[in-house]
């Protein structure tokens, strides 16, 4: 009788252990490993980055989520009207649209934008540059790109030395897609 009650107290751990191994350890690998393609994608190829201030209206709202490729500019540069996320210095990430690219020279005055002496045909800017704002000359290096936000008149940008040029390497990728909020989502296009 002791040995039938031994037997079947070893097959109830067996069952235990079985459940264990079958049951609970797969559902544990899949969290883990989850998780790591989580981590890799964030760090390489995917970051959601949340957008501070009007800067960037109506393109991007305050609080709005976005998708940034990390990996967007892997092959090929930003090109004229891109929306991008830098960093600069200690600042947050950064969101705002390239206007001038490298080597070309950026003029601002009475409020219009010249790139190598050529007026900008350009849409995006919510509200003019103020035309009583100081003239802005600025020619970039072979690694730097002039940004404004769309919402000119509050946006923290290039051109002010707090920001100036945003070199290549400063920038993190492209604004690809509007995650949040939900009724908002969309694709960020040039």
């Amino acid at each position: 009788m002791k040995k039938i009650e031994q037997e079947e107290d070893a097959s109830e751990e067996a069952e235990k252990q079985n459940f264990y191994y079958k049951e609970i350890l797969p559902i544990i690998l899949c969290v883990v490993v989850a998780f790591a393609v989580a981590k890799l994608l964030s760090a390489f190829v995917i970051q959601i980055t949340v957008v501070h201030g009007d800067s960037m209206e109506a393109t991007v709202s305050d609080k709005d989520k976005l998708f940034v490729g990390k990996l967007s500019y892997l092959n090929k540069k930003p090109e004229r009207f891109d929306v991008i996320v830098f960093t600069k210095g200690d600042k947050t990430n950064l969101i705002k649209r390239v206007i001038g690219l490298p080597g070309e020279k950026v003029e601002i005055k009475k409020g219009v934008i010249y790139i190598d002496g050529k007026r900008l045909k350009e849409h995006y800017g919510l509200d003019p540059i103020n035309p009583e704002s100081e003239p802005l000359k600025m020619e970039l290096k072979a690694d730097e790109y002039f940004v404004l936000g769309d919402n000119r008149s509050v946006s923290l940008d290039s051109r002010y030395s707090s920001i100036g040029a945003i070199r290549e390497d400063e920038i993190i990728g492209k604004a690809l897609v509007r995650v949040y909020p939900l009724n908002k989502m969309c694709v960020i296009s040039k």
